[in-house]
């Protein structure tokens, strides 16, 4: 039987005394790995400046990328109710009917625990797991275990290194424009500085957003946003330009809502030449357009950013990192809930190219499914990929 750690919390942001309580949870409980959970809407405690959902997911899996034994999960945000602790170990039960789950807490939750939703129903899905972080805590701790002890639960106390770091603390230091705050890993603070997370965005990133929100249907501008926050976590994660990741990422759909008409007359007054195949395609005019226009309408003349637009729909031979990071963001961005963006979201934790792979290979059989046409660009990308 394989012991498995639960540790959800609002990860606002995720911090080294975060991964230190886990790693002491890991090695002094022998667990086969730790499932980390942010939830949506805590039920226990008011969250003051409670970042988005799908920022704090990012955050955790910035800072947990590379330690094997960690797993982030996003059931509690995408459940979008309250997270009573409960539900989410019924749900993992269910996953993993043969092995232990270890729900590991601070002191402060393992001493209420008896006032939860549902406690005893917890008592009986889980082994609860406390972790005593400063001097005196330890025997009060064990105290209180024999006390839940008596009322049907399991229970076990580690004792760990005090590691003092503080979620607000660090939020208050972004604010006052510290960029390095103490406690905060350097490739959390990359993300968070580059979405401007606890802090006021900058300009051309709102001139952006206002152009997006009126060019766009809320649907196709929710999607963009998401699209520019999963290239930010997959740029931090592998080495590229997180500022020009979340830029493409954010423009790469702005002529996806332009009519037929528009898109053409657009191509006219920049002499673009179409090929045969696009001019086939509708759906593949969009990226062609899009490049065309965050470089003349709004005078963003880098190449990398205009090819990761360019080519996000359908990648091509000698793919770049960046325009593999917003091929795949835009496969697997946050709102995208087919079953495909899960396997997809699965190998990317593994590997990027092998994620790219996998990607292409699936639009490949798609369009061949569909009787579509299939790029040429995307039959080499794949090719060259294999």
């Amino acid at each position: 039987m394989r012991r498995i750690g639960i540790f959800g919390g609002t990860f606002n942001p995720i911090h080294e005394g975060h991964l230190h309580l886990i790693a002491g949870f890991y090695q002094q409980l022998g667990l086969s790995e730790v499932i980390l959970i942010p939830d949506y809407t805590p039920p226990h405690k008011v969250a003051n400046d409670l970042a988005d959902g799908e920022d704090r997911y990012n955050l955790c899996r910035i800072a947990t990328h590379g330690i094997p034994y960690i797993r982030v999960s996003d059931y509690e945000l995408r459940r979008q109710t309250k997270s009573y602790t409960v539900y989410t170990l019924e749900h993992f039960a269910d996953l993993y009917p043969d092995d232990e789950l270890c729900l590991l807490m601070g002191s402060d939750m393992f001493f209420t625990m008896e006032t939860w939703h549902q406690a005893q129903r917890i008592f009986e899905l889980a082994t609860l797991c406390a972790g005593a972080r400063n001097a005196g805590e330890y025997e009060k701790l064990l105290s209180h275990a024999q006390e839940l002890r008596k009322k049907g639960a399991r229970a076990e106390v580690i004792s760990l290194d005090a590691l003092s770091v503080s979620s607000t603390e660090i939020r208050e230091s972004i604010k006052a424009g510290n960029h390095a705050p103490q406690g905060l890993p350097d490739a959390v603070q990359k993300y968070i500085e580059t979405v401007c997370l606890y802090t006021e965005e900058r300009p051309e990133v709102l001139r952006y957003k206002s152009l997006l929100a009126d060019m766009l249907s809320p649907k196709r501008y929710y999607h963009s946003l998401c699209v520019a926050r999963e290239a930010t976590a997959l740029a931090v994660i592998f080495g590229a330009d997180a500022q020009k990741a979340y830029t493409a990422g954010l423009l790469h759909d702005i002529a996806k809502d332009m009519s037929t008409e528009q898109q053409l007359q657009m191509l006219a007054k920049f002499d673009i030449i179409l090929s045969d195949a696009e001019e086939r395609s509708k759906q593949l005019w969009h990226p062609i357009v899009g490049a065309v226009y965050v470089q003349h309408e709004l005078s963003i003349n880098d190449s990398e950013i205009i090819n990761a637009i360019r080519y996000h729909t359908t990648a091509r031979k000698g793919i770049t990192l960046l325009e593999m990071i917003i091929y795949l963001a835009d496969c697997i961005s946050f709102d995208r809930d087919y079953p495909d963006a899960a396997i997809l979201r699965e190998k990317i934790t593994h590997s990027l190219q092998d994620a790219m792979l996998s990607a292409l290979s699936l639009t490949i059989q798609s369009l061949a499914k569909r009787d579509s046409l299939i790029h040429i660009d995307t039959i080499e990308a794949y090719n060259d990929l294999c």
